[in-house]
């Protein structure tokens, strides 16, 4: 008896350890590909890209997407359920927004096209975006190091090139996912009442 208490007691820690470790996603892009993966406990695990797997059931999805296109469904959405669902999104990614951190954010681009004029066009229009979206970006998360830098591409090739690195604790995205759970059976189980009444 003694040894099974041990034993769950031992599984119990691991897993609330588990849920204390930072773990941080990590996505790099630039014109070779992209590649994104997880390092828990300096640990590395690939996301993307995967190594592609053998699919032997084509003509079953097939199958099963005809029969999903043939099927008509009636949505019961309102104004009212639309705004509550995006009330109800924009408080999660508000949630997850303040719980998570990012330790490296950087975004290298030469914006090139073969007319200058366009180019010119193109740099501006990006450097217009990127005031817009960094502020806020930035109001909203936790960014260590920022770098980005444009360049207009006259007389040379474009590229680009981007790394970022997100950081969360696996608790805060339990109580985040526990939370948005609650709200939202709320938010359907309001609809339903509406609805047999």
């Amino acid at each position: 008896m003694k040894w099974v208490l041990f034993f769950l007691l031992t599984v119990v820690e691991i897993l609330l350890l588990l849920l204390i470790i930072p773990v941080t996603l990590r996505i790099k892009a630039s014109d070779d590909g992209t590649k994104v993966y997880l390092r828990v406990v300096g640990i590395k695990i690939n996301l993307y890209p995967q190594k592609p797997k053998k699919d032997h059931s084509k003509e079953k999805k097939k199958q099963e997407d005809r029969k999903d296109s043939e099927k008509e469904e009636k949505s019961g959405l309102t104004f009212e359920k639309i705004t509550e669902y995006l009330s109800f999104a924009a408080d999660a990614l508000s949630w997850l927004l303040t719980s998570v951190k990012v330790p490296v954010f950087r975004l290298r681009a030469c914006i090139y096209n073969e007319d200058p004029a366009r180019t010119a066009v193109l740099y501006g229009s990006a450097c217009a975006a990127y005031g817009a979206i960094m502020p806020a970006l930035e109001r909203n998360v936790k960014i260590k190091k920022s770098n980005v830098e444009l360049y207009p591409g006259f007389g040379r090739e474009g590229f680009f090139e981007f790394d970022m690195a997100v950081r969360a604790f696996p608790v805060q995205l339990v109580i985040i996912a526990v939370t948005a759970f609650k709200k939202w059976n709320t938010i359907n189980n309001a609809s339903e009442a509406m609805r047999n009444e």
